[in-house]
């Protein structure tokens, strides 16, 4: 038997304990700053690509701050807004 409660607020999804990922500098970049990753392929890039969105979402609760390219030799990650 389950016991129904009332007024129970739910909690924030994201783990309260939780240190941000730490490998990208995104909190000392400026508006127009930019850094480079060196890639070696397709595969590399799709990794480095999804684990920078999802740092960026962390950090930045889902707002776009970075625009990724992938450009020769690797990527390059700009903060936009």
């Amino acid at each position: 038997m389950f016991v129904v409660e009332k007024n129970i607020p739910i909690p924030n999804a994201r783990n309260p304990n939780r240190k941000p990922p730490q490998a990208y500098p995104f909190e000392q970049m400026e508006i127009g700053d930019s850094f480079f990753i060196p890639v070696k392929d397709d595969e590399d890039y799709k990794k480095i690509s999804q684990n920078v969105r999802y740092t960026n979402d962390y950090l930045f609760k889902g707002h776009r701050k970075v625009s990724i390219r992938h450009i020769e030799g690797g990527v390059r990650i700009w903060r936009i807004v």
